[in-house]
């Protein structure tokens, strides 16, 4: 039976859906309310560069995988940019039948782009992998403050983060991107053994 939650943001009580389909229509419905998509800006991504300590030598550059936005997520296209001009290096994800490959996108490399059958621009290039990243940024509908997080349901990044190793054991940071009323208390979705659990936040205004 559905359970009733007074989620974090809000003046009302909802039912609590008991599906992740029910907490996706759920969490769509909200995010279609934002007038705006709002940017993701570097300085972010420089404030949770400070939770790598000596993981990264002082003036090194970032290697971060990242994602091009899509529909009313927080845009990442401003950020990006920030990130290349910046001399730090950048991966971006296209879909592959293990679930995602990491193109890199720097100056140098110069990748070509496509339009995938979900509509998003993706890279075309070898897969480099995520060997010596030190952020990835993941998209979300929402994200408990523990770190559960919900996906759009293709299970493209429960499957590419699967074998990487946690931020615990020198693997890297893993960060949920969402709107700031999208971090919630607690899940309104079962989880699940195979989902992956965010190690921090970046959360939009």
């Amino acid at each position: 039976m559905p359970r009733v939650s007074d989620a974090p943001g809000s003046n009302v009580f909802q039912l609590r859906p008991s599906t992740k389909a029910a907490s996706r229509k759920n969490a769509r419905a909200k995010r279609a309310r934002v007038t705006t998509n709002r940017m993701v800006f570097a300085p972010q991504v420089y404030r949770l560069a400070r939770k790598l300590g000596r993981r990264r030598k002082t003036g090194a550059p970032l290697r971060v995988a990242a994602y091009a936005s899509y529909g009313d997520e927080p845009r990442t296209d401003h950020l990006i940019a920030e990130l290349l001009t910046g001399g730090h290096e950048v991966l971006l994800p296209r879909m592959a039948e293990s679930g995602l490959a990491w193109v890199d996108v720097s100056i140098e490399a110069e990748p070509e782009y496509a339009v995938n059958s979900q509509g998003i621009r993706e890279p075309q290039g070898p897969d480099v992998g995520l060997a010596g990243v030190h952020i990835v940024l993941v998209p979300a509908l929402a994200v408990t403050r523990a770190g559960d997080r919900l996906g759009q349901g293709g299970g493209f990044y429960d499957r590419a983060l699967a074998g990487v190793p946690r931020f615990a054991d020198r693997g890297p940071l893993l960060a949920a991107v969402v709107y700031a009323h999208e971090v919630l208390d607690e899940p309104t979705w079962p989880t699940e053994p195979h989902d992956i659990r965010m190690d921090t936040i970046l959360t939009v205004e």
